[in-house]
């Protein structure tokens, strides 16, 4: 019996044959796609795969996404004459009127919906500019295609073609140690030949990857500073998110408790004066903040863009080619040499811009991103207090305050129990 089940004895059964599905796929494994790719150039090809210019279009959208949800839900809820004059004169961009507006809007016993709006407002711009400037300027270094699609298949075909760039100069560098080495066993006249005609073919190949390379790791750079603004703001949303969404969430635990302490003050007015005293003064800090805004306002950001723009393709249309130019000239000539002297120089000043360029780009992003949660700290320090003094004029109102009282009075306005 056991054998007809199991088989004969061993571990190479009729049976535990009957269980595998053995299909050898006999075929000569492909050559790594870096094969013999210098390693350092391989770092950088992978680093552009990974920090595209599609990757900053699709970034830029789901935020800009996200921000429209979340503009939406605000406006829902605020159907008003008063919100739609605010939103009238934040279009307008006059300042002083917004944050006039915002505190009619955002007062004590109102809510931080306003001033959340215009934080949104204001990053939502910002992200529909740099969207338009990328694929205005990076994108069309890629392809004239504008559907995001075309472009991330345009990015990925560019950057196999420069795999396959190095991988032929590695070949015609081979070719050429070959017939130096085969150059005594032929005719003289037919060995220099074929080596001029190599050298010519290193020279065109070595010029085209240096130039492919320049490209990317410009255009990965620049991925680069805006994936870091992606992750700030994201991060900003998810925050704002939750308290658009579940302003409660702003209260610390065991309200319940705090109320039970509360109730037999007989003056809850006094502790509600000195809680107003508080809103009133992180208000203050809010609107100094607000004022700030100058330093990031989207006429500097346009500014530190074409900048940084400018010496990207500074650094990867001209550079190589001068740089590869200047290196197969000779130092026969003194005023060759002071010319070169010169451009050298300004090749060498170029590139510490360019550095300069992205380190200013990033630092500005930083800052933006600072100065939005610094805003929205104070906001939701506002909200909490608002909660506050709302739970302490309710208690005022209250008689006969105790732990059922308490329980349902957090149920009711939607509070953790």
């Amino acid at each position: 019996m056991s054998e007809d089940i199991f088989g004969q004895r061993g571990i190479d059964t009729s049976y535990e044959r009957n269980q595998v599905n053995y299909r050898p796929d006999l075929k000569m494994p492909k050559k790594d796609r870096f094969y013999r790719i210098n390693p350092a150039t391989v770092q950088k090809i992978i680093r552009s795969e990974d920090f595209t210019i599609t990757s900053v279009l699709k970034g830029y959208s789901e935020l800009v996404e996200r921000m429209n949800v979340l503009m939406k839900m605000i406006e829902d809820r605020n159907q008003t004459p008063s919100f739609s004059t605010y939103k009238t004169i934040l279009e307008s961009g006059d300042q002083s009127s917004i944050i006039e507006q915002e505190d009619i809007l955002c007062g004590p016993r109102a809510s931080g919906d306003a001033e959340i709006y215009t934080i949104l407002y204001r990053m939502k711009a910002s992200c529909s500019m740099q969207f338009e400037f990328v694929d205005g300027h990076y994108r069309t270094q890629i392809t004239d295609n504008a559907e995001v699609s075309a472009v991330e298949e345009s990015e990925v075909n560019m950057i196999n073609q420069w795999i396959e760039a190095e991988q032929v100069f590695n070949q015609l560098t081979d070719e050429i140690q070959s017939a130096y080495s085969d150059e005594e066993s032929h005719e003289e006249d037919i060995a220099n030949s074929t080596i001029s005609s190599l050298e010519r073919q290193i020279y065109d190949q070595d010029l085209t990857r240096q130039q492919m390379e320049a490209l990317h790791v410009s255009l990965s750079d620049t991925s680069y500073v805006h994936r870091n603004r992606y992750v700030m703001y994201s991060q900003l949303l998810d925050q704002m998110q939750f308290l658009i969404t579940n302003p409660a969430v702003v209260m610390k635990d065991d309200l319940k408790g705090m109320i039970l302490q509360v109730a037999p003050l007989a003056d809850k007015s006094s502790v509600a004066a000195y809680v107003l005293l508080s809103f009133r003064n992180i208000k203050d800090k809010l609107t100094a903040l607000k004022g700030q805004y100058a330093l990031i306002d989207d006429q500097k950001e346009s500014f530190v863009s074409k900048q940084q723009w400018f010496y990207q393709q500074l650094e990867s249309k001209s550079g190589v080619g001068v740089k590869s130019w200047l290196y197969n000239q000779s130092d026969t000539n003194e005023s060759m040499n002071a010319l070169a002297e010169i451009i050298v120089g300004s090749l060498s000043q170029s590139k510490n811009q360019y550095d300069s360029s992205i380190t200013d780009m990033t630092r500005f992003y930083q800052q933006e991103a600072i100065f939005y949660s610094q805003q929205y700290q104070l906001i939701q320090k506002k909200e909490e207090i608002r909660r506050f003094l709302r739970i302490l004029e309710d208690l005022q109102e209250a008689s006969n305050i105790d732990e059922e009282w308490a329980i349902s009075y957090l149920e009711t306005n939607g509070y953790v129990v």
